[in-house]
């Protein structure tokens, strides 16, 4: 019997060490999920560190976790399948490559296992801080171009030019669309973030999502971001609140032009504000700008099975002049082996191979499409505003491994049995509370 406690003794601080261990690593990756940019590897812009300590969790923590059976042999028979495309297939390959796809995997297998037994990076405290990081750093971009710029493995001189330019600043993102993605993605992990705590105050959910899209108005100046952004944002005002969704119509149709002049430049100057004109006076205009290209960019991803077959484009050297119709008129572009990026790049590189990464991909928007939460005496369709949100930020463009893209399609998921029912709060019940 003492020699039972005895062992006990010794292994209880190794088991309380072990835990603590898994918990500094996936700290440190979530760190480096919503701060994806930085690193000293050059030549990327999105930086392997997420990936590099996820590697480290799975080779020494895996056992201490679990994961659904399917999910696991869907994701080994992507790796496989996707490896013998390239192997077999594609004539020239490299690391760069391979790492791309692999680790968009691998951080599919590591958020499935560590959500939702962990909610670390899921706390509307973490989110608002790191919503602070990059807005302070972005604000003081317009007046110190150069500020913290060498963090991100992409050319100074280019930071310099974007405020002068009319484009915004990129703060920790490799540049400004990327940095509205980071906003409009943040805005959504933090409405998440509400349902998990349970208890949402409805003034709380809007007037937040309000300033990450004023940040993305303000700092990103993206057309493209601030497009994506701004219809999430109708979306959510619609889906709680009609009457102040009427509001923000009015405001966005109103008030976004004079906000976006408020800059040194000129309002003509200012990039997204010509595009959005262009809408109205000269919507062909839109047909040449690459931001049109990259709205287009999951159509134009599906029409490349057209050119490079049912295998999927890989990593050929080849590329194709075609057109596309769009409500403007037709698009005319270059297809090539890759486009704008996208969870949908999978099927455009891979084909048939891509098709059981796919099915997992589909399997998780449709049950996020079905959840509802019960808010101020009703029944609200969030789904439909989180698959939006799937849709636009994770399918449509940018890395396939993008971790705050994965992050955000895997939390949704792995949380949306703790979102039926939460406890509504108005600004006058908290003060007779108290």
């Amino acid at each position: 019997m003492d020699k039972l406690a005895e062992i006990n003794v010794k292994k209880y601080p190794t088991e309380l060490m072990q835990k603590k261990l898994s918990s500094t690593l996936v700290r440190i990756c979530i760190f480096f999920v919503y701060f994806q940019f930085l690193g000293v590897v050059p030549g990327l812009d999105l930086q392997p560190n997420a990936f590099v300590f996820m590697v480290l969790f799975l080779l020494f923590f895996f056992e201490g976790f679990s994961v659904n059976l399917s999910v696991l042999i869907i994701l080994l028979a992507s790796l496989l399948l996707i490896s013998i495309r390239i192997i077999v297939f594609d004539k020239a390959w490299n690391l760069s490559y391979l790492s791309v796809y692999f680790s968009s995997i691998l951080g599919y297998l590591f958020f499935w296992i560590i959500y939702p037994k962990s909610k670390i990076g899921l706390s509307t405290k973490v989110i608002i801080i790191v919503f602070f990081i990059y807005l302070v750093v972005g604000i003081v971009q317009f007046y110190q171009p150069g500020f913290m710029t060498w963090l991100v493995q992409r050319s100074t001189g280019d930071a310099l030019t974007y405020s002068a330019t009319g484009r915004g600043v990129r703060s920790l993102a490799s540049e400004p669309a990327a940095l509205g993605k980071v906003f409009s993605t943040l805005n959504v992990l933090f409405v998440l973030s509400l349902f998990i705590r349970g208890k949402v105050r409805r003034y709380e959910l809007l007037l937040y999502s309000v300033v990450f899209f004023m940040a993305t108005l303000l700092v990103s100046r993206s057309a493209y971001a601030i497009g994506i952004h701004l219809f999430l944002l109708l979306l959510l005002f619609f889906l709680f609140s009609k009457k102040s969704f009427f509001l923000i119509v009015l405001f966005s149709a109103v008030v976004i032009p004079f906000f976006l002049s408020w800059t040194p430049t000129t309002l003509d100057e200012v990039r997204s504000v010509h595009l959005f004109l262009s809408l109205w006076n000269n919507p062909e205009f839109l047909l040449n700008q690459g931001a049109m290209r990259r709205v287009m960019n999951i159509p134009i991803s599906l029409n490349n099975l057209k050119y490079y077959g049912f295998l999927g484009s890989g990593n050929s050297a080849e590329s194709f002049y075609t057109s596309l119709w769009t409500p403007f008129g037709s698009l005319n572009h270059q297809t090539a082996s890759r486009n704008y990026g996208g969870f949908i790049e999978f099927l455009a590189r891979f084909g048939v191979f891509s098709i059981p990464i796919l099915i997992l991909y589909c399997f998780v928007a449709f049950k996020i499409l079905k959840i509802k939460v019960f808010f101020g005496g009703r029944f609200v369709r969030l789904g439909v505003y989180f698959l939006f949100s799937l849709v636009l930020l994770s399918l449509q463009d940018s890395s396939p491994a993008l971790p705050m893209s994965i992050m955000l399609v895997v939390s949704i998921y792995k949380f949306r049995n703790s979102l039926g029912s939460v406890q509504v709060y108005s600004r006058a019940k908290s003060k007779d509370s108290k």
